[in-house]
């Protein structure tokens, strides 16, 4: 979408609609950056510096607009608004019932692991939510074209913790262990999700298990790094962002998700060190919230969830990590997905010099999954 198609007068009522909730007056803004080709599939963003008015007082702030796809044949196919009310309930209510109950134990965790929510609004035809733009904090993105090192693993898994209170890649996944002679390994890859991708992902929403709120969608492009030196290998902060596959979960499946979607076979083999992390920053804030951890959440329940939606996790990365390894410019929007009537999934997109990733990963993550063993 090109920014012609929102005009800077839409973005002016929007902006207005959200900060005078806040008491806001004389805003003024200046538009200074959109959202790049494959950055957003069913929303897009653009980045406005703002000066207002808040009791007498000049303010000046940086925030990123999130808005809706407004093309009507793809809201026809993919459930835009859904998702957006979904994030919007995240912020708006949800976390306010975890400060609830922050402030009742004298903590603060929501606030630093997330971008400032200003508001969001739901008009007739178009979604919106107005967030603190993080990169003016100097938070950035990961290079999506590198794993996450262990650094960047453990202090993301550390974090999971803090804030928990589809056929055509089927096929991909295939055809890249078939291009490497691994016949064996697709006969035991099969025999564990024999009716498919969709069943086992669609499976989970039935399960009655201890569940937490879960992301969602753990893609490399969903998270932000600061970073204290400019090498950019140990992470000293990160918040999370896109918040519109939230829902109560195992968080099992945000964990091995994670993993196999930002994980070469090097950081693999450090998946129970990784689990041990994960743990120890729940057990503290547990109890730091006044619960006792080995009867809210003991450490066996986490390794039973681990196990048993560890393959959900696993198809959820097969999927999410090849945006990955695609160039922007080569990136496929909605309205591809909705018109392409072949069976050429994301796989498909990534360039040559990006193919022996692919297949490296695709091998690591699977030949991971069917000899890992979490109890040992």
């Amino acid at each position: 979408m090109n920014m012609n198609e929102v005009n800077k007068e839409e973005f002016g009522v929007w902006l207005n609609d959200i900060l005078r909730l806040h008491k806001f007056s004389e805003i003024k803004f200046e538009i200074t950056g959109k959202s790049g080709k494959g950055d957003g599939y069913i929303g897009d963003l653009v980045f406005l510096d703002v000066t207002a008015k808040q009791n007498k007082e000049t303010k000046n702030f940086n925030v990123v607009m999130k808005y809706g796809k407004p093309s009507e044949e793809i809201r026809k196919e993919f459930p835009i608004r859904e998702a957006f009310k979904r994030e919007i309930l995240t912020y708006r209510t949800i976390f306010q019932k975890f400060r609830e109950l922050e402030s009742q134990h004298n903590v603060k965790i929501i606030d630093t692991l997330f971008p400032k929510y200003f508001g969001g609004h739901i008009y007739d035809n178009q979604e919106v939510l107005l967030l603190q733009n993080m990169t003016k904090l100097d938070y950035q993105i990961h290079d999506r074209f590198h794993p996450f090192n262990l650094d960047h693993l453990k202090l993301s898994f550390e974090n999971y913790e803090r804030k928990s209170f589809l056929k055509r890649n089927e096929e991909d996944v295939f055809s890249v262990l078939q291009s490497k002679g691994e016949v064996d390994m697709i006969r035991e890859f099969r025999k564990k999700i024999p009716n498919g991708y969709r069943e086992n992902l669609v499976r989970t929403e039935k399960a009655n298990e201890k569940a937490v709120l879960i992301h969602g969608d753990c893609w490399n492009n969903n998270f932000m790094f600061k970073y204290n030196d400019s090498n950019k290998m140990k992470p000293a902060a990160m918040v999370f962002i896109d918040l519109q596959m939230a829902e109560l979960q195992s968080p099992a499946i945000d964990l091995t998700s994670h993993l196999y979607s930002t994980a070469s076979q090097e950081e693999l083999n450090h998946t129970s060190e990784l689990i041990s992390v994960y743990y120890e920053s729940l057990s503290s804030t547990m109890r730091q919230l006044g619960s006792d951890p080995e009867i809210v959440f003991p450490y066996n329940e986490l390794l039973r969830q681990w196990k048993k939606y560890s393959l959900v996790g696993l198809l959820l990365g097969t999927i999410l990590f090849p945006f990955s390894l695609v160039d922007s410019k080569d990136a496929k929007d909605l309205d591809f997905f909705r018109n392409n009537k072949t069976n050429k999934g994301m796989y498909a997109n990534v360039k040559k010099e990006n193919e022996e990733q692919l297949s490296s990963r695709v091998l690591a993550i699977i030949k991971h999954y069917l000899e890992f063993d979490v109890n040992k």
